[in-house]
């Protein structure tokens, strides 16, 4: 039978931390929230032969089950295919993606906002019994460029078979055909091609490779260029090269990671359209249709394995890091477009991450040079790279000025100082710009020009071999503040996060080629209230009792334990000018009358329990708050742990106790930790009010907690304590469903 595809795509049924919050439309990407619980009933299109489960990519973390069987863990960004051929039923099959998204040792970072979700596609691949697994297309061409040879390794399931290998040009026509044996499932074979045509950014010339074994086939744009290092230089096809570069994160506006076909196309293009022939894809795996869009348009990139001021001594962010490396080169090595592998980014580099992650890039693709996106002095990278299988020199050199750039942490140098100091192979600053050239356009310039001429040195002087303006689009990023980040956003972009053109944007293009384009502007929303219809309600005063400079202390109180912010380094500090404190009255949720006034919540600690008088008869309370500073799921503290409860005190002596358990009937009142905005999100609660005020730091949540009350008795208070010293519990109000 021929290849199938199935797509999973589209409505599954979506939980978060058991909570069934109903339907969620695969791919998606969601603010972190701990843990979440995607599920989908679907029908075998066909029963075939063979039939594996794909998944292309997940953030950060997943086990898959199907019917009833785990099929495996998936780290972040990564293809996996499973096999379930034993498995598939013709119909009713019940297929289950388990994530995790915080407070794991490899996935999450700093660096940027964080999404979980199944954030790429799902499909079943149905073939017949012997099917092609992996085709890995290695290229030489020849110095006079009279020929080229491809050599395709083919790797089969299921048993042995006649392989053939067909290449056609761009225009249908057949250039080149061989045929070969399997044995022990491989077949080999080499496809010379007379007069190539050279791909490179200037004419992206691809051909068309199928490979066909019994019934199965599988087609791949391939091409045929050199990229070689002499020297202090690049040379692409023969000809010296200059990495006319950019920084590229694969996210865009609020969709996270999650981007459709258009978007990803629109980006691609955009950025050819400046005049760079490279980017880099920066920090993870992107898409593996950005890197096809790269072969078909032009654009040289490389990839990585989602590194970011990581712990190199962590064997558990190691191991990770080395899985999503060797999946995204066995994912890629076949793109023409794939310029070098870069191991890792601004990370205190181990001798023995930098051995086993070049040797992990060279095993499953020795064709392509290895470096790694690098921050660190130049005696330890001068020492370090070559010693242990880099190839060239990167370097981060942000800066106020050309003579007052960092060539390390806490260091201060010159950029004349680097390239002098790299003088026995290519250099690359694979970062620059940022905050400091940010709507700057004469540093801007300045710094740029210094680049494209110190390429045009003669070998042995202070040469460069290309450079990556950080960043192209902005990005959200919280807990950094100003001057870098602006209500959240990482304002350092050549685009904004719509893709809306910003100042320094024309004068990129026309120091590459002369292009210009418009810039505009964008919106923003803080404050989103969720309405909660409901009638017959009468709202509770929870301030009758209270001790208002008491209160006033503990809260100040509160906003200073709440930093600096546990488990994390760069981002550590939290700034909590105004705190969880609501900016302005609430009379009205929906239909639901409450009693709500701006300012401070009620703080309730531990050795500070509140008594609030009700004197009335209910069979229903409203609690709007359960929450607490910083402590709760999905932040911190163990999920399913009491932390406080509400005592019910009825008029006849009689006590009803409500628990408040972390992530149950609690969560935290943070909407963002480090530099994530995230969703907390319980059971037994719904999130009634979210508002912001600095969008760089404080990002807030309410909950809603519905609980039962005994209406054949006057309920005379509610006792509110806290039961574990590591939570504050903060309440807003009460609002009681009378009799």
């Amino acid at each position: 039978m021929k290849r199938t595809i199935q797509s999973l795509n589209g409505q599954w049924s979506y939980s978060i931390n058991g909570k069934d919050t109903g339907f969620i439309t695969v791919p998606f990407s969601a603010r972190c929230v701990g843990d979440s619980l995607c599920s989908l009933t679907f029908d075998a299109a066909q029963k075939a032969p063979h039939t594996m489960l794909c998944f292309e990519g997940i953030t950060y973390e997943a086990v898959v089950t199907l019917n009833g069987t785990e099929l495996g863990k998936m780290v972040p960004y990564s293809y996996y295919a499973f096999d379930v051929t034993d498995l598939l039923l013709e119909k009713g099959n019940r297929l289950s993606v388990a994530l995790k998204d915080m407070n794991l040792p490899f996935g999450p970072s700093e660096g940027w906002e964080n999404y979980g979700g199944i954030i790429r596609e799902v499909y079943l691949t149905a073939t017949d019994e012997v099917w092609i697994d992996d085709i890995i297309w290695r290229t030489e061409v020849a110095e006079d460029v009279s020929s080229a040879t491809g050599s395709i390794q083919v790797l089969l399931g299921g048993g042995e078979s006649s392989v053939c290998a067909v290449l056609t040009d761009r225009y249908g026509f057949e250039v080149a055909r061989g045929c070969a044996e399997s044995k022990a499932g491989k077949a080999e074979l080499a496809l010379e091609v007379i007069h190539p045509n050279l791909w490179s950014p200037d004419s992206p010339y691809l051909y068309t490779l199928t490979v066909y074994a019994g019934e199965d086939s599988v087609t791949q744009r391939v091409g045929f260029k050199t990229l070689v290092i002499k020297g202090q230089r690049f040379y692409l096809n023969g000809q010296p090269l200059f990495f006319k570069g950019i920084c590229r994160h694969d996210m865009w506006g609020e969709q996270g990671h999650t981007l459709t076909e258009e978007q990803m196309i629109k980006d691609m293009k955009m950025i050819k359209a400046t005049g760079c022939n490279f980017v880099r894809l920066v920090h993870y795996p992107h898409h593996r249709r950005i890197v096809e869009i790269a072969d078909e348009i032009g654009l040289m990139v490389s990839e990585e394995p989602g590194l970011w001021w990581s712990d190199m001594h962590n064997p558990d962010t190691v191991a990770g890091a080395l899985q999503v490396m060797e999946r995204v080169v066995k994912r890629d090595r076949n793109r023409v477009s794939m310029a070098f592998w870069l191991c890792f980014n601004e990370c205190i580099f181990t001798p023995e991450f930098l051995e086993q992650s070049s040797a992990c890039c060279r095993l499953h693709d020795p064709t392509r040079y290895v470096s790694g996106a690098n921050c660190m002095s130049i005696e330890k990278t001068k020492e370090e790279f070559p010693k242990y299988g880099f190839d060239f020199y990167t370097q981060h050199p942000y800066g106020l000025e050309l003579d007052h750039v960092s060539p390390g942490p806490g260091r201060s140098g010159t950029l004349d100082g680097i390239l002098e100091a790299y003088s026995d192979k290519p250099t690359i600053f694979t970062e620059w710009g940022g905050l400091y050239v940010f709507e700057n356009p004469k540093l801007f310039e300045r710094f740029q020009r210094y680049m494209l001429d110190a390429w045009r040195k003669p070998d042995g002087d202070k040469v460069l071999a290309g450079c990556c303006y950080w960043v192209w689009a902005d990005m959200f990023e919280f807990g950094r503040g100003e001057h870098a980040c602006f209500d959240g956003i990482l304002c350092e972009g050549l685009v904004d996060i719509h893709r809306n053109t910003r100042v320094n944007l024309d004068l990129f293009a026309r120091l590459y080629n002369g292009d210009g384009l418009v810039r505009d502007e964008q919106k923003k929303v803080t404050i989103t209230p969720f309405l909660v219809p409901t009638d017959a309600m009468s709202p509770v005063d929870v301030w009758a009792n209270a001790d208002e400079a008491a209160q006033q202390a503990l809260y100040s109180q509160m906003l200073a334990d709440s930093t600096p912010q546990a488990g994390y380094y760069h981002k550590k500090n939290r700034r909590l000018t105004h705190g969880p404190a609501l900016p302005e009255a609430l009379r009205m949720m929906g239909r639901l009358p409450v009693n709500i006034r701006a300012g401070q919540p009620l703080v309730i600690k531990p050795d500070a329990e509140m008594v609030i008088p009700v004197g009335k008869s209910a069979k229903a309370l409203y609690f709007i708050g359960n929450v607490s500073m910083p402590y709760g799921y999905p932040a911190y503290g163990v999920h399913g742990e009491k932390a406080a409860e509400y005592e019910l005190c009825y008029e006849d002596g009689s006590r009803q106790i409500i628990p408040l358990r972390n992530g149950v009937e609690l969560t935290t009142a943070l909407a963002s930790i480090g530099p994530s905005r995230i969703e907390p999100t319980a059971p037994a609660l719904e999130t009634a009010v979210r508002y912001s005020y600095d969008l760089n730091w404080e990002h807030f949540v309410i909950q809603l907690f519905e609980a039962a009350a005994d209406c054949t008795r006057r309920l005379e208070s509610i006792r509110v304590r806290v039961t574990n010293p590591a939570y504050t519990l903060l309440l807003y109000g009460i609002t009681a469903q009378v009799k």
